[in-house]
């Protein structure tokens, strides 16, 4: 993603939220999903006030999904290092 559109992108998530709360408790959320041959999987789990997702089991692609976005909406703050936009 060009630095750019990420700028773009943090200021949109900034000024879009709403105050819209989710539909369903937090564990209706949780989920396994798979594509078509299973080979690639996340996993959707409640965290405290939000969700955790993760890709393939894997700590690097681990994301605190935040209380809400907009209603069934969820989200993670996107950030970068100061300076670095």
């Amino acid at each position: 993603m060009q630095l750019s559109w990420f700028a773009q992108a943090k200021s949109v998530l900034g000024t879009s939220k709403t105050d819209t709360l989710p539909t369903h408790s937090l564990e209706k959320y949780m989920s396994d999903l798979a594509n078509k041959v299973h080979n690639f999987i996340i996993v959707v789990t409640p965290q405290g006030t939000g969700l955790r997702l993760f890709a393939q089991d894997k700590p690097l692609t681990t994301y605190k999904l935040k209380k809400s976005f907009d209603g069934d909406t969820f989200y993670w703050p996107m950030n970068l290092p100061p300076g670095q936009f």
